[in-house]
């Protein structure tokens, strides 16, 4: 009698433990097959950065040290991508390979929690096509080459994971489940914004009944209440990004732009945005228990981007909602195809279609990717390689922020000497071109080209375009807000120059006003480049953080 019973109860354990394993070998293969050559990868984009602030800080002072996570971040709030790239220093050094063999690894624990979640309700090919879909798409392909979008994949984990539990707990009456997933929201909260919100859709989950869900959410939303105090007293806002308001003249264009990042802007891109809206207003009426949710999911997920839509890569932005997107896919597909055969069948050959796009989507932006990568590991391996007679020319494109970074690892972290980094032509003056070599990123060969023999030159072209123009500058720095008027030109191109051990060279609209930690003031000049040719400077000027207003430019030029 014993015996028969425990091979009845064993036997869906032996299932469940290959079905899992079987799973998540075939998206170990998907993955390895789509990202595996991310392996010889190098650092790019704000990795230096993140490297720099790990290597700077330990984890309690960039978790809960104001000033130290403002250095990073002033206007959001999410340490759990530091810590994350505190941990792979600690456990294999300056190693890119190491750390892009962490993002895949979460990547493949994100498969399988997606999995795992959506056989909640779905069966099983359903549940496999979801994840599918979802690791093909365009939003995956941004995260997972750049690394620095680390804390948009493991967010993601950890929101799995919270949704999980949650669900559980209802189904199970288990508060534990609760108090243990509101443990691992607050990673969660600590990883990105998008993710902070997602409680609110616990009380439209479809599960047991309302009051049932509000008593399981309870532990969520008092974790909420930590993060909203936590987040006040680090930068201090309750709420608020990048700029001092919402800019809908240019993120309403972004908005309807939204689904052409996922499925494309092709006709056939076009058809499977419609043929997705259809799926999902299908599920709202097959499912009306679902309508709230749906409702809810939209606004949740979007909410927290818009600020940023339109100054930010939408890509990784819109990584969370590709997520959902797929898995509301899956369920309209499961619920039309019901028990018929040829339905089921239909409804593949339409996921198939769909899923042709969006791989096609996330196929069709690898080559910028690439181009960019590519830009960025030949700037940082001249910059950490390099002698200390060698200059690095101006790359705007490749990003000052991740030059300062390197420059800092290469000087602290490893104690050498770095190149020299020149971040505008009017700072070659001070240097001595008869003992140094001079270096430029060819775009053509993707490799650092010596240019020593055509300083002259291009410097006595750069002198010949110098004006001895007026510049006006009104800067005024108020509650962690920088506001800047530039003028008297409204086109042409201005650009900040920025000098210290943080310098750089950033292209700036005339006006704007952008959130900036900002201590220790900063010593700057303006580069104005008009559209006839010529180019003329500010002064080098101190900026203390009170007003500054300056209306002329004498003296500025070497």
């Amino acid at each position: 009698m014993f015996q028969a019973k425990s091979n009845i109860f064993s036997r869906p354990c032996r299932l469940a433990v290959t079905e899992i394993s079987l799973v998540l070998a075939i998206f170990g293969a998907l993955i390895a097959l789509l990202y595996g050559h991310l392996l010889t990868a190098w650092w790019g984009w704000d990795d230096s950065q993140f490297l720099r602030l790990a290597y700077q800080y330990e984890p309690w002072e960039y978790f809960f040290i104001p000033h130290v996570w403002r250095e990073a971040q002033p206007a959001n709030l999410n340490p759990w991508n530091i810590f994350s790239f505190d941990l792979d220093l600690t456990l294999f050094g300056l190693k890119p390979s190491a750390f892009y063999a962490h993002h895949l690894f979460s990547l493949w624990l994100v498969a399988g929690g997606t999995y795992l979640l959506m056989r909640l309700w779905l069966d099983r090919l359903w549940s496999g096509i979801g994840v599918a879909l979802f690791l093909c798409s365009a939003p995956v392909t941004t995260v997972i080459h750049q690394l620095m979008n680390r804390h948009y994949l493991e967010g993601l984990l950890f929101s799995i994971l919270v949704f999980y539990l949650y669900v559980r707990a209802l189904r199970e009456d288990r508060p534990f489940l609760a108090w243990l997933g509101a443990i691992i929201f607050f990673l969660a909260t600590s990883a990105k914004e998008v993710y902070v919100v997602q409680v609110l859709l616990f009380p439209l989950i479809p599960e047991q009944t309302l009051r049932k869900r509000l008593s399981m959410a309870a532990p969520f939303f008092m974790v909420l209440v930590i993060y909203a105090l936590w987040r006040r007293y680090m930068i201090g806002k309750w709420i608020g990004g990048y700029g001092a308001s919402l800019e809908w003249s240019t993120v309403l264009p972004m908005i309807w732009k939204i689904p052409s990042f996922i499925f494309g802007n092709s006709t056939l891109g076009v058809a499977c945005t419609l043929l997705t809206a259809v799926l999902v207003v299908f599920l709202a009426w097959r499912k009306p228990s679902s309508r709230l949710l749906i409702l809810g999911a939209a606004l949740v997920l979007l909410g927290p981007i818009l600020p940023v839509i339109n100054i930010s890569d939408p890509q990784r932005l819109l990584f969370f909602s590709c997520w959902a997107l797929n898995i509301a896919i899956v369920f309209g597909m499961e619920v039309f195809s019901g028990s018929s055969v040829g339905r089921r069948l239909l409804a593949i050959s339409v996921l198939v279609v769909i899923g042709f796009s969006i791989a096609s989507q996330g196929w069709k932006i690898r080559p910028n990717l690439k181009n960019a990568a590519d830009g960025f590991a030949a700037h940082g391996r001249f910059i950490m390689e390099a002698d200390e007679n060698e200059v690095l020319l101006p790359s705007i494109s490749f990003g000052n922020w991740y030059a300062t970074g390197l420059l800092w690892l290469r000087k602290n972290a490893l104690g050498e000497r770095p190149p020299i980094v020149v971040f505008d032509e009017i700072d070659i003056a001070r240097l001595d071109p008869v003992s140094l070599r001079f270096f430029r990123y060819d775009n053509s060969s993707r490799r650092m080209k010596d240019v020593t023999g055509q300083i002259p030159r291009a410097y006595e072209e750069w002198e010949g375009k110098l004006r001895e123009k007026p510049v006006s500058i009104t800067l005024d720095y108020t509650e962690g807000m920088l506001s800047w008027e530039l003028g008297p030109y409204r086109k042409g191109e201005y650009s900040i120059i920025t000098y210290g051990e943080f310098g750089s060279k950033l292209r700036i609209p005339y006006s704007g006003v952008q959130r900036v930690e900002m201590p220790d003031g900063m010593q700057f000049r303006v580069r104005y480049d008009s559209p006839e040719g010529w180019t003329t400077y500010s002064p080098l000027l101190d900026f203390d953080g009170k007003e500054l207003v300056r209306k002329d430019n004498r003296d500025n030029l070497p």
